[in-house]
């Protein structure tokens, strides 16, 4: 799988993020903070490792993945236990946005590092 992919995977957690928020759909906190099923995770540790490990910017990447399953399981508990507005849970300012934006820009870092690696930088 490339990177956009994931990046593209990603982006749709924020979309059921919205629809258990706006239809009170009940989802399992316990299962999102869990990185081992999740695809990105298992792409990073392998594929992405071997391609990525030596760089920093993997490094990153696999920090902001974790936190983002810790943000993204405390946003699903707000929204099972209906604790706080949508903006409170998936805005701007939010613990889970920052947490979201934070995995989208080192992915994209990963990435580049990636075409640099292919223009003559470091070989993995």
């Amino acid at each position: 799988m490339d990177i956009q992919r994931m990046i593209d995977l990603h982006m749709k957690w924020k979309a059921r993020f919205e629809t258990a928020l706006a239809q009170h759909i009940w989802l399992d906190a316990g299962a999102i903070a869990v990185e081992k099923g999740c695809r990105l995770n298992n792409w990073l540790h392998s594929e992405g490792r071997a391609r990525y490990g030596y760089s920093d910017a993997w490094k990153e990447c696999v920090r902001a993945h974790s936190q983002f399953h810790r943000q993204a399981a405390y946003a699903v508990q707000q929204i099972n236990n209906g604790s706080a507005s949508a903006e409170d849970i998936l805005g701007t300012a939010s613990p889970y946005e920052r947490a979201s934006q934070e995995l989208e820009r080192t992915l994209v870092r990963l990435r580049q590092s990636g075409r640099h690696d292919q223009h003559g930088g470091m070989a993995a």
